[in-house]
């Protein structure tokens, strides 16, 4: 290898090792001091609120302990209890016990969370809420790193990444992707395959995409952003016959990403539970339609519970991404192929599921699409893009209004309402 060759090639391996350092100070460090504020916020509240104000015992558990471990000491109930709510439990559940024809309800949840928390749980002490403790700082830390670093590469933007990586922080509801659930490790799953895509790592990305899809089974779609992906990677003087061609050629890993959803599909019917639809009707009380009709039926709901609407944070998240979805595609910028259909495409597949009152045939409207709309981190991207483009008070108003929801909401979920 020519000197100077061998010169540009360690620049270029110093510069990607500095990004890589940076991004992870920047994706674990945010992540850890997200989980500790918080904390610190939601024992606060359970203290003065929960205990105090509402009576309610130390173990009090509002949507059920679901055969877990009790936490028998104070601090265990404040540090780690306070988080089995909702789903969370589900996932501690089968990290503990795994998949079971005796809980159908629990194994709509893809495997990939348990069994992180299951091999985190195997080599720590305590109970299963410690592993997965670990597990929401390291999935959300993990993001974090790779949104920072998929900013750089992708966007030639350094700036950028760290504003996305604070905004992803102070998002309304972002505590879910602290909590031991699959929202974290999914985001990271996806961001990495969005980044080897940038490297042309074809293999990684597919493997990649898989995880995702073993995280939560709406990664099945990837495959065909992934096919975008590599199609938007090709130079554009190519006939569009060539480039589809050649994607095939670079593409053909990308069938491990299905097949990692077909594997649990595979692994379910082995345990001879029901399908999954009728495990998502009878026991989580939803079901999918198309995106027209779960537009309007999400349209009716919340227009007709006006102006209590205006505090759900499914409604605000639906208004909120339906109008960054237009920004997108009208800001060259962010307009890039494989992005738009990812955001597009997730946002249509989120709204489609729409839930019954549980206990009725009463149809209501989306339920988590906030919590679901976390994930869309092209969006997040472009938000950051726009907040930084404007005046200081005026970005000090709208941080201001994004940290006090985030108090707001995440004060309800230790006490088992608000965003499910």
């Amino acid at each position: 290898m020519p000197e100077q060759e061998r010169t540009l090639t360690e620049s270029a391996q110093q510069a990607s090792a500095g990004g890589w350092r940076s991004a992870l100070k920047w994706g674990f460090g945010i992540a850890l001091a997200h989980r500790m504020i918080l904390g610190l916020w939601m024992a606060i509240v359970w203290v003065i609120v929960g205990m105090n104000m509402l009576n309610l015992p130390m173990d009090y558990n509002p949507h059920g302990a679901g055969g877990l471990p009790e936490l028998k000491t104070p601090l265990g109930q404040l540090a780690l209890g306070l988080w089995r709510r909702w789903d969370a439990r589900h996932y501690l559940t089968l990290a503990q016990g795994g998949y079971s024809i005796n809980d159908p309800g629990s194994t709509v949840f893809s495997p990939l969370a348990p069994l992180v928390i299951r091999l985190l749980d195997m080599a720590l002490p305590g109970p299963v809420d410690i592993a997965g403790f670990v597990f929401g700082i390291l999935a959300f830390g993990l993001a974090l790193s790779l949104l920072c670093r998929f900013c750089e590469v992708y966007y030639q933007d350094v700036a950028l990444g760290q504003q996305a990586v604070l905004l992803t922080a102070i998002l309304p509801i972002s505590f879910f992707l602290n909590a031991p659930m699959s929202d974290a490790i999914y985001l990271a799953m996806v961001l990495g395959m969005f980044y080897a895509g940038t490297q042309k790592h074809w293999g990684l990305a597919a493997v990649l995409g898989a995880l995702a899809a073993l995280a939560r089974m709406q990664g099945l779609l990837l495959f065909a952003v992934a096919m975008l992906l590599i199609l938007e990677r090709q130079n554009s003087s190519m006939s569009w016959r060539r480039r589809a061609i050649d994607a095939l050629g670079k593409g053909w890993t990308l069938i491990l990403i299905p097949l990692g959803y077909l594997s649990f599909l595979a692994y379910r019917d082995s345990l001879g539970l029901p399908s999954l639809n009728d495990t998502y009707r009878i026991y989580s009380s939803n079901f999918m339609t198309n995106p027209i009709e779960g537009i309007l039926i999400n349209a009716r709901w919340h227009f007709s519970h006006m102006p209590a609407s205006l505090l759900n944070a499914d409604f605000l998240a639906i208004l909120t991404v339906s109008m960054f979805l237009v920004l997108q595609i009208g800001c060259s910028h962010h307009r890039r192929l494989a992005l738009v259909a990812y955001a597009v495409g997730f946002s249509l597949l989120f709204i489609c599921r729409i839930n019954w009152e549980y206990g009725t045939n009463n149809i209501i409207a989306t339920i988590s699409f906030g919590r679901y709309s976390l994930s869309l981190f092209p969006l997040t991207i472009l938000a950051a893009d726009k907040l930084r483009n404007l005046s200081h008070w005026n970005r000090l108003l709208l941080i201001s209004l994004l940290i006090f929801a985030l108090l707001i909401y995440s004060a309800q979920h230790v006490l088992g309402i608000g965003p499910a």
